[in-house]
């Protein structure tokens, strides 16, 4: 499974170095299985939640409530193809959003939390009763639900990170509101973003 997963690591990158000048979204550095499969391991015997590195990602970070939610290299692999499918949709011309990446912090929660009047559904409707499920804490940190069915493509991690995206490219707060009218940066190609990135990792398996 590790190589099966090195070997797809491999194969993005490419396209990814390929895809632009100098727009690699790893250090060459890292790419040395040692490093990368030691690194960045949950210690079952430490207590949680555990900050860990995220391979591939200079300053990238997850903290994570138990060693199963999730492990590094899955969520390198999930932020690879995301950078991967956004350069292909909307470019990073400037690097803000490889320059985002490169140092987020990924908080994953065991329950959803209360809304209490601060999200909005995709058409930027108040979303005040339901439970949310990701949350956007500052321009490099976002709070993921670790989801029910124990997947990264189940969650909300790519739709946060899109929300982060936004916010690096000069929208104000990364727009909150999504579809809706009150903030700009989202449009209706962003939604269709997650949706067929979520298809890929899904692909994956992750």
């Amino acid at each position: 499974m590790m190589r099966k997963i090195l070997a797809i690591m491999t194969i993005v990158f490419c396209g990814i170095t390929c895809a632009g000048n100098d727009i690699s979204i790893y250090d060459s550095a890292l790419i040395n299985k040692r490093i990368i499969y030691k690194r960045f391991d949950c210690d079952a015997g430490r207590a949680f939640p555990q900050m860990m590195m995220i391979p591939f990602f200079r300053r990238a970070a997850q903290i994570s409530p138990n060693c199963q939610t999730y492990p590094s290299k899955n969520v390198s692999m999930a932020m690879i193809i995301f950078y991967h499918n956004w350069l292909y949709h909307f470019h990073d011309d400037r690097l803000l959003i490889k320059r985002m990446l490169e140092k987020v912090v990924i908080e994953w929660g065991l329950e959803k939390k209360e809304a209490t009047g601060r999200g909005f559904y995709i058409d930027g409707k108040k979303n005040s009763n339901s439970k949310l499920i990701g949350l956007v804490m500052s321009p490099t940190m976002i709070w993921v639900y670790q989801g029910d069915e124990h997947r990264i493509s189940e969650t909300s991690l790519i739709h946060e990170l899109v929300h982060l995206s936004i916010r690096a490219a000069g929208f104000r707060g990364g727009d909150p509101d999504h579809e809706g009218p009150k903030y700009l940066g989202w449009t209706p190609a962003h939604t269709k973003f997650i949706n067929e990135t979520k298809d890929i990792l899904r692909v994956y398996e992750i």
